[in-house]
């Protein structure tokens, strides 16, 4: 991960990187390395410092819970899958998150249809307790499900939970067409319009 806050010229640009298959770098910076990068993908960076939070939404017919974590990691994998966000998730996914040193039960959490009992959205934070930072891993809606506030919902009681564990909290959004995730995350107290790529072999 490279980046300054100056904004500074990348030292060295000519480097290949040989050997390094992730690169994040800040996209005023990243021309140089494009080149040797098969795979180029934009991401919006975010961070919420805490503060007076707004009141809490409540959408009619939907609940907030913590998601069961030592029973629903199936259940959590099928909404990923199901959502257009991260169709690529599987369940290996799912327990490399809740088998790391970051994992926090408190800051998984569904939302839940309350006619069906049935989850139809997610969120999920780590929170790192030595940099007293919690990042946001997942915020997704079913399709059904979503324009209704339910996301608001979701992560305004994530975010009321992360403010007693951690001293900030970033999150890293995919830049989609026709996708403004900001607009949700202001609205929640996050701030910032970073825009970072991320580079893959």
């Amino acid at each position: 991960m490279y980046g300054t806050r100056a904004q500074e010229p990348l030292a060295a640009a000519s480097v290949k990187l040989d050997g390094v298959p992730v690169v994040w770098i800040q996209a005023d910076l990243a021309a140089p390395l494009t080149p040797w990068f098969d795979h180029r993908d934009a991401f919006m960076r975010m961070l919420h410092v805490g503060g007076d939070l707004p009141l809490r939404a409540a959408v009619p017919g939907y609940t907030v819970r913590e998601v069961d974590v030592a029973e629903e990691l199936p259940l959590v994998a099928t909404l990923l899958r199901a959502s257009s966000g991260v169709a690529a998730r599987g369940m290996d996914d799912v327990l490399a998150w809740a088998r790391r040193s970051v994992f926090h039960p408190h800051a998984w959490l569904w939302a839940v249809d309350r006619t069906t009992k049935r989850p139809v959205g997610l969120a999920i934070a780590d929170v790192d307790s030595e940099t007293q930072e919690a990042s946001l891993v997942c915020l997704e809606v079913l399709p059904d499900h979503r324009d209704r506030g339910v996301g608001t919902m979701l992560l305004q009681e994530l975010i009321g939970r992360l403010e007693r564990m951690a001293a900030f909290t970033t999150a890293t959004l995919p830049l989609r067409s026709g996708t403004h995730p900001d607009h949700l995350f202001s609205a929640c107290g996050f701030s910032g319009h970073a825009i970072w790529w991320r580079l893959r072999r």
